[in-house]
């Protein structure tokens, strides 16, 4: 009896076991299918890369200044650079209205950009240079900048998709026949057409008109699009909450808080078919140093020059004179990024500075005593590396400029008032003649 009832128990789990041998190969088979089906390896889906948080910004500027003219046969350099390490896109919407990125290139393939480096275009390594063509216009140079690695490329591997979500790719704006009247009085009252040169034909006004338009839509476009973090983006998504399936492309935001990881920047210049021949073309002015009889004189005719600039303060320190450039009209708050606003006059002291070729110059940068002493020390170095720079590329000779910070050790006011660490805040030059 005993042994009977075991034989049955036994049998059925020798059963059981063999069944569950038989159904193993099967659910093994599956589980793969369904892993594929929920994780689909397409070439569309966009990878999710960590978010960096870190600020960052950018500014780009021509062998000229911005809303310079330029005329046919002349030579263009775009400068930009990064306050910190990231991503750089540049696009140009030329005369007619077509969109062309030109950063990343054939030269610089990568759009990785090492803070406070200047990039040029076209690189000094080139082949080529951008020789200025009709039709007459205005054109603009467009440049974003990212901390984010999603948003980095190499030009050698072809454009990604998000740089055709931008609308980049092939873009060319048709403006409308007619504007409604807030339009025109917004366009009037742009700096575009207060800057127009007197010498630019009809063409150049109907170009003016419809690039405004375009270069306004793209980047507001552009922004948009960098506000809200970009994360994986599958054929189809189902959401959780509802079952619902999104249409094909449909990016989901992580999180609907700005980022302040981007930055962008506008450079334009005016493209006018032939040069004003209403006056002479005035003549250069020769370098003072063979009729000058010694260095004081010399310095005495600079100073003369530097005060007919409004922003500089002037001191002669016997055989020195000191120019001060006050930082509220360099740079904003915290920034050592020159300010748009800044270019004309420090474009003025590099005139003056080109025409007496036999001085050398000492870039010194100073802050207050607000914040932290070590930052300081940087900021004003950061600074008077900029300002030297800008002068380079006026043409100032390289060999006659040097720079350094000081930071907040050398005051010429209070810090103790807003006005005194205001007057501290600044970049002065240096200038000693050369004997």
């Amino acid at each position: 009896m005993h042994v009977s009832r075991i034989q049955p128990i036994f049998l059925m789990v020798i059963m059981s076991i063999l069944l569950l041998t038989l159904a193993f190969p099967a659910i093994a088979q599956q589980v793969p299918a369904t892993d594929l089906r929920e994780s689909p390896r397409d070439d569309t889906t966009q990878k999710v890369t960590p978010v960096s948080q870190t600020t960052i910004n950018i500014e780009v500027w021509l062998n000229k200044q911005c809303s310079a003219a330029f005329y046919p046969g002349e030579k263009a350099v775009i400068y930009f650079r990064t306050d910190a390490d990231g991503y750089a896109t540049l696009y140009d919407i030329d005369t007619q209205g077509k969109v062309l990125v030109i950063f990343p290139n054939r030269e610089t393939p990568d759009n990785f950009v090492k803070a406070g480096q200047i990039y040029e275009i076209p690189a000094q390594q080139a082949d080529y240079d951008l020789i200025v063509e009709g039709p007459e216009g205005i054109e603009y140079i467009e440049a974003v900048a990212s901390t984010d690695a999603y948003y980095r490329w190499n030009h050698n591997e072809g454009e990604p998709r998000w740089l055709q979500d931008w609308g980049l790719k092939g873009r060319k704006l048709e403006a409308g026949s007619s504007q409604p009247q807030e339009t025109m009085t917004a366009y009037k009252q742009s700096p575009e057409y207060q800057n127009l040169p007197k010498d630019m034909g009809m063409a150049g006004l109907q170009s003016l008109s419809h690039n405004l338009q375009l270069s306004q839509i793209l980047r507001e476009q552009i922004q948009s699009k960098l506000i809200v973090r970009p994360r994986e983006t599958e054929q189809s998504t189902r959401t959780p909450q509802t079952g619902t399936t999104q249409p094909e492309g449909k990016v989901q935001p992580v999180s609907q808080q700005p980022l302040r990881n981007y930055s962008t920047a506008t450079c334009y210049m005016y493209i006018v078919d032939q040069a004003p021949v209403s006056a002479p073309a005035p003549q250069p002015t020769q370098p003072l140093a063979s009729n000058i009889p010694s260095g004081e004189e010399y310095l005495r005719q600079q100073e003369r020059e530097f005060q007919q600039i409004p922003s500089v303060n002037l001191q002669r320190q016997g055989e020195r004179l000191i120019v001060e450039l006050p930082g509220r009209v360099l740079f904003d708050s915290g920034s050592s990024f020159l300010r748009s606003e800044s270019r004309q006059d420090l474009s003025q002291v590099a005139d003056v500075l080109l025409r007496y070729p036999d001085t050398q110059i000492m870039v010194m940068g100073h802050t207050d005593s607000i914040g932290n002493e070590q930052t300081n020390q940087r900021l004003s170095e950061a600074r008077a590396k900029s300002v030297a720079d800008f002068l380079i590329f006026q043409g100032v000779t390289p060999a006659r400029i040097n720079w350094i910070g000081y930071g907040e050790v050398m005051p010429i006011a209070s810090n103790s008032t807003e006005a005194g660490r205001q007057r501290n805040r600044r970049v002065e030059l240096e200038i000693r003649y050369a004997q």
